[in-house]
């Protein structure tokens, strides 16, 4: 009762100083960082006795990150002749019109597109693993510690929609769910996003329990959402294209970065790998 008359006095303060309540999240951001947290109800809460039970799916997204000069990657014929545009045929002219370039390569061409990338940067890619579980989403950091940033987003009708991002961290934000025909084949879903560096008292509801807690602002691009389905073994690169040279482009921003006065493109490839935890039945 105690917390209810707290929290019924903290929201009359803010109506009658005329300030807005705090906005209010249900659980924890989506965006926590590099590394996946643990999805929860991943067995489906109890079993009953005798029952079979349900599949579990870890999914391992091996992320390789190439960084070239510019113009190398993006306006490379050899590259994008080993790789299909056409599963984001409905999202490329947007992606496209905001820097970026997506095409997926099928596992029998891997080899030949490392060979190219390594050639394109004289060394080898960094690479590393993020753990996950169907349905849950986890960021890539892409650039972090930046400062403020004005960015622009272009739409179909020939607008652009322009905002000035405080400083942050620039993201990717991924989720991965299975076919259910076919678990092999990942259906993923990706948008960029930036998450302030400040953070901000926000009321969270967790559990049926309400409280303050500080955590950063994220803005989600979401006109730039993405979905394709990467068969087995196949793997997705996101690489920057032509128009990522505009410097108020989303792309600019999120996938090339400059070291010692010279401008670099980052390419990313991702290949996603699903592997089935065997459950043991209890007898």
């Amino acid at each position: 009762m105690k917390h209810l008359w707290f929290l019924i006095l903290t929201l009359g303060w803010f109506v009658l100083s005329g300030c807005p309540p705090p906005a209010v999240q249900e659980g924890p951001s989506t965006s926590a960082g590099l590394m996946p947290t643990a999805a929860p109800g991943l067995f489906g809460g109890q079993s009953t006795p005798g029952a079979v039970p349900n599949p579990v799916y870890i999914i391992h997204i091996r992320l390789g990150i190439v960084e070239v000069p510019v113009g190398v990657a993006s306006g490379s014929d050899e590259l994008w002749s080993y790789l299909d545009e056409e599963p984001v045929s409905m999202q490329s002219s947007m992606l496209s019109r905001n820097g970026f370039r997506i095409g997926v390569g099928r596992s029998d061409t891997w080899e030949d597109l490392k060979q190219i990338l390594q050639k394109m940067t004289g060394q080898h890619f960094r690479s590393m693993t993020i753990q996950t579980v169907p349905g849950n989403p986890v960021s890539v950091e892409l650039k972090t510690k930046l400062p403020v940033q004005r960015i622009f987003t272009s739409f179909e009708d020939q607008t652009l929609s322009g905002a000035e991002y405080p400083p942050g961290d620039n993201l990717l934000a991924l989720s991965c769910t299975l076919d259910e025909n076919d678990p092999s084949k990942v259906l993923l879903t990706a948008v960029p996003q930036i998450r302030s560096t400040k953070r901000v008292s926000q009321f969270v509801r967790s559990k049926g329990i309400a409280r303050f807690t500080l955590s950063p602002i994220i803005f989600t691009f979401t006109p730039l959402t993405f979905q394709l389905t990467v068969p087995r073994n196949d793997f997705l690169v996101i690489a920057p294209g032509i128009k990522s040279r505009r410097t108020t482009s989303v792309a600019y921003h999120f996938l090339t970065n400059e070291r010692k006065g010279m401008r670099f493109e980052t390419v990313l490839v991702l290949r996603p790998l699903v592997h089935r935890l065997r459950v043991d039945e209890k007898k």
